[in-house]
């Protein structure tokens, strides 16, 4: 990684407060992950899937994966650093 990342926006999908604090650090405007931050981390996609399937019996018979998601409030996580 860079040194400086000023201004930049990252998006990624794996990130503990360790590696927030880095890009902090190095001046990164904008963190996007493509998961929320749960108990201080977020976690990658794989992850968001294998809970999915781990919780098809919760779902409506309606509802998709999305409309799920929506409903229990799972979204992306924009966090400005800098």
């Amino acid at each position: 990684m860079p040194e400086r990342l000023d201004g930049k926006i990252i998006l990624t999908n794996t990130v503990t407060p360790k590696d927030k604090e880095l890009l902090r650090e190095r001046g990164v405007k904008y963190l996007v992950t493509t998961t929320p931050e749960l108990e201080g981390r977020s976690f990658g996609t794989n992850v968001l899937e294998g809970f999915l399937v781990a919780m098809q019996d919760k779902r409506l018979p309606q509802e998709n994966d999305e409309d799920f998601l929506e409903r229990i409030g799972f979204k992306p996580r924009v966090e400005e650093l800098n």
